[in-house]
Order: structure tokens, then sequence, then C-alpha cells
């Protein structure tokens, strides 16, 4: 009966993320406003003819940049690489037995059993599970 569900709904996939791309993650730290905000400064000071304090300001912004972009490229590679490792499952009633399975095989007609401390299953929107205590 669940086999036939899974082939009916799909799998309890959720909507993936837009891949991460390293120009997602430039664009990402080029559109701080404080960063706008520096380089506005950088433009006037170089207006003025403040040369030093333009080139001052300059650095600054290119090694804040660098740095965000650093960090948060390799926060997002280790991110999607410990969840393409993780495997989660959960015991479920299903046609009268209690099993476990992977997240992904939880279907419409599954009862999640649960117990204190345990993590409430993410699904798809369009449908709900029940959950037993």
């Amino acid at each position: 009966m669940a086999g036939e569900r899974l082939r009916r709904v799909g799998p309890n996939e959720l909507r993936e993320e837009r891949p991460l791309t390293r120009m997602r993650v430039l664009a990402h730290q080029l559109a701080n406003p404080l960063l706008l905000l520096l380089l506005f400064a950088a433009a006037v000071a170089a207006a003025t003819g403040e040369w030093m304090d333009a080139g001052i300001v300059l650095t600054i912004v290119l090694v804040s940049v660098l740095i965000g972009y650093s960090r948060e490229y390799s926060a997002h590679a280790a991110a999607a690489a410990l969840k393409a490792r993780v495997r989660v499952q959960t015991k479920v009633l299903r046609d009268g037995r209690e099993c476990m399975a992977p997240l992904v095989e939880i279907v419409p007609g599954d009862i999640i059993l649960l117990c204190a401390g345990n993590l409430v299953p993410r699904t798809r929107s369009s449908w709900r599970p029940s959950i037993a205590t």
C-alpha cells in the first residue's frame, strides 16, 4: 500500500534551493548597504582629490568583500556537503506495522511515531502527516 501511495504522490522531497554559485555569493557580498556607503565615501574622497583616503577606503572594501565571500562560500559548501551525507529516517506506523522509513519515503497515510525529544519531520506542503505521540 505504501509503495502505491509513493508512486502516486511521489517522494517527500522539499523543493531544492537554487544551486550555490560563486557569482551569487559575490553578488550577495556586493549588495551590502554598508559596502555601498563605503564605495560612495571613496568616490567622494576621490572627487575631492583625497586619493590616499579613497585608496584606504577601497582597500577596506576589497578586503571585506574577499573575507566575506570566502567565509560565506565555504559555509554554504560545507552545509551542502553535510546535507548530501545525512539521510534522515523516522519511525512510522505503516500498514499496521511499526518500521523505520527514510524521510523521502513518507507518504500520506503513514503515521509518524514520536517520543519526547524527537523532531517532527518536514513534509511537502501539499499534504500533512498524521503524528502519534
